[in-house]
């Protein structure tokens, strides 16, 4: 096992009610206050599950995945998931005490926060759209987290093939090998970048036809 990464899943345990929309901003001094109120016990409640599950600290990078399977099949939003997908996400990162803010000169409450991560910018923190999973029969609605962390940042698929070619390159592997990899990456980034995978499904083709044309050794030439 690589100590410098980890994963671990956390079941939520929140149901509709407890979940926040996009589309419910708060026409009202009450509404605004409940929307509050859910806010800070989805915060609270993701800081001491993560407690309780002992998870590192100060980790160099951190991907979060929501998971909701919900109990009919209502339609549902992703965007409207994200809303409450951000008080779980706050719940990761470095706390904070109360105070003043300097340019509006309005107070800032105080949030609990855990601490894996310094900050909920990219350069520490993946934040994938939320899940939604079809429902299933007999099974209840369902809330969880996918937690991945490293101690330095994963490349982006793309950017890892190219490393992986380029080490295949350096160590002399041969053709097959490098075909394999071609293949596995015309079929990763198939849509992603269509110039590339066009290029990348012929070299495997062209490389193999050549090999077949080449003039065959017989035994004893």
């Amino acid at each position: 096992m690589n100590p410098d990464r980890g994963h671990a899943t956390l079941q939520l345990p929140f149901t509709a009610s407890d979940l926040l929309s996009l589309n419910h901003r708060g026409a009202s001094i009450g509404a605004v206050q409940a929307k509050a109120h859910k806010t800070k016990h989805i915060r609270e409640t993701v800081f001491w599950l993560l407690k309780r599950a002992k998870l590192p600290l100060g980790v160099g990078h951190l991907t979060v995945q929501l998971h909701y399977r919900p109990a009919t099949r209502r339609v549902r939003d992703q965007d409207n998931l994200a809303a409450t997908a951000k008080p779980i996400y706050d719940a990761f990162i470095v706390g904070r005490s109360a105070g003043i803010n300097p340019k509006t000169k309005r107070r800032i409450a105080a949030h609990v926060g855990y601490g894996m991560v310094a900050d909920d910018d990219a350069e520490y923190f993946a934040k994938p759209l939320p899940i939604i999973h079809p429902v299933q029969r007999g099974q209840c609605e369902a809330l969880w987290l996918e937690v991945f962390w490293a101690e330095t940042k994963p490349l982006d698929p793309l950017a890892q093939d190219f490393v992986d070619l380029a080490r295949l390159a350096i160590t002399g592997a041969g053709d097959e090998q490098i075909r394999a990899l071609l293949t596995r990456a015309a079929r990763r980034h198939h849509g992603a970048h269509p110039a590339l995978t066009e290029a990348l499904d012929r070299f495997p083709t062209a490389a193999a036809d050549t090999a077949s044309a080449a003039p065959q050794r017989t035994n004893g030439c």
